[in-house]
């Protein structure tokens, strides 16, 4: 099954699934049926900030920024790559000052969180790069790769 939204890219996924095929020696030779299921779709957005579940926030190893605006994902992105050492999570002047030396052009706020978002943040910003990953508490396998960049950091 292949989930496509709105922001999918029909053509990478079209692809991918033409290397499967080819990859396999099997031979494509005409789509029979298929099946297009429509459901409703409430993606997360961006906003203030949110709790980590506890599962997550116990294993002190995530900085969840702290922002009383609708600027999270920039409040992400400066905790990780201004660190400090006391009041990591915090959103204060020092981290709002730094946020100036990032390009944010062309992001608007709040922004969705997201492969687009990450690709585009990783384009206007050399020398940086996003990769992202899901969590899904409910399940067996909570952790997944969203996206690599392809961005080589040195």
């Amino acid at each position: 099954m292949i989930e496509v939204y709105a922001t999918s890219n029909i053509s990478e996924q079209y692809n991918e699934i033409k290397e499967n095929l080819l990859g396999s020696r099997w031979q494509f030779d005409r789509v029979e049926s298929y099946d297009i299921n429509v459901a409703p779709f409430n993606p997360l957005s961006g906003g203030t900030y949110l709790d980590l579940p506890p599962e997550l926030k116990n294993k002190h190893a995530l900085l969840n920024g702290k922002n009383d605006d609708d600027k999270c994902f920039a409040a992400s992105i400066n905790a990780a790559i201004f660190r400090r050492k006391k009041n990591a999570e915090s959103y204060n002047d020092e981290l709002k000052k730094n946020m100036k030396k990032l390009n944010w052009e062309g992001i608007e706020f709040p922004a969705h969180p997201g492969k687009a978002l990450s690709e585009k943040f990783d384009r206007i910003n050399p020398g940086y790069a996003i990769n992202l990953y899901g969590y899904d508490e409910d399940e067996k396998e909570k952790f997944s790769v969203l996206r690599f960049s392809d961005k080589v950091r040195d």
